[in-house]
């Protein structure tokens, strides 16, 4: 085990080496390496669960939307009998009213729900997935890949003008970049599929737990459901701006090192041990972004959530 993690360091920093052009962002716009390999990541899920999944949401609905109207007509009739206040029916009227509008089998749940947040139909998902995956020529991994690429070639090209104890340095700082680019960009891929297919899952069984907000018993489930939500939008926000402090970290070493050429051995390394630091604090970005968006929204257990909402409600 202690030699099969170098020997695949280093099977994959050779590759790269070999094949720059397919990790760098292409000129025409196209997807790259991460945008095929989040394609076809996305299109398996799709394929898997889509259609399954699709059919749970629009029997939820159904039933959903039938639940509502009997809900409203009991309720109704509890309340013109005198089992309950008019104040408790038209609160309990309204929300139930809304829920069978978001939930109903109409055009507005098929529009704002499934075609929403399915994936494979154009919705959220997909447009989250375009981005990343590069389809629309903005993939922030391909853009941050091809700013490491730009750097190394700036260094490298400093090398031939500065003294030889600077090009030592530089030459410790192309080796180190390449392969922190290689750690952040590989962890980013990991990092935002998993996030936006879990993202995607989360959300495709949404109707679910809205009709569970009707119920004080399972109300603790629609909860859990919303942590879920929460969590993994605030990991997807987390990892952008680990890739945008990735980016500017690099554009910073650039214009120092073009505006300090002749500066002292002491300050190029004094700044790239800068660098260093800011690239450990942009890894350990990516690998707590769960454990850090978990702890804020809540997840299965939901004490942050559900205690938030029953002090709102002691409030009101």
């Amino acid at each position: 085990m202690k030699r099969t993690v170098p020997l695949l360091v280093g099977a994959l920093a050779g590759g790269l080496l070999w094949a720059p052009a397919a990790w760098a962002q292409t000129t025409t716009g196209s997807s790259t390496v991460f945008g095929r390999l989040l394609a076809s990541l996305l299109s398996a899920v799709n394929s898997a669960i889509a259609g399954p999944i699709g059919n749970l949401v629009t029997y939820v609905g159904t039933a959903g939307a039938t639940f509502a109207v009997v809900y409203v007509a009991v309720t109704g009739i509890r309340a013109m009998l005198g089992l309950m206040a008019a104040g408790q029916f038209f609160p309990a009227a309204i929300k139930v009213g809304l829920v069978g509008l978001v939930i109903g089998p109409s055009a507005y749940y098929q529009k704002w729900v499934v075609n929403a947040w399915l994936i494979g139909n154009g919705g959220v998902p997909d447009s989250i997935a375009a981005v990343v995956g590069g389809t629309f020529g903005a993939s922030a991994l391909d853009a941050l890949w091809g700013q490491v690429v730009d750097q190394i070639g700036a260094l490298w090209d400093l090398v031939t003008i500065l003294n030889p104890a600077q090009a030592v340095v530089l030459g410790f700082a192309i080796i180190g970049l390449f392969f922190l680019g290689v750690i952040c960009c590989s962890v980013a891929f990991i990092e935002i599929a998993m996030t936006q297919v879990g993202m995607a899952m989360v959300l495709m069984v949404g109707p679910l737990f809205i009709v569970c907000a009707l119920f004080g018993v399972t109300q603790r489930w629609f909860y859990a459901w919303a942590g879920e939500v929460i969590h993994y939008a605030i990991r997807y926000v987390l990892i952008v701006v680990a890739g945008t402090l990735s980016n500017l970290l690099i554009s910073a070493w650039t214009t120092f090192l073009v505006g300090k050429v002749g500066g002292t051995f002491l300050n190029q390394l004094v700044f790239v041990m800068y660098v260093a630091v800011g690239c450990v604090v942009i890894v350990f970005i990516y690998l707590q972004a769960g454990r850090i968006s978990r702890s804020v929204g809540g997840g299965s257990a939901m004490s942050g959530l559900e205690a938030g909402v029953s002090f709102a409600r002691r409030l009101i």
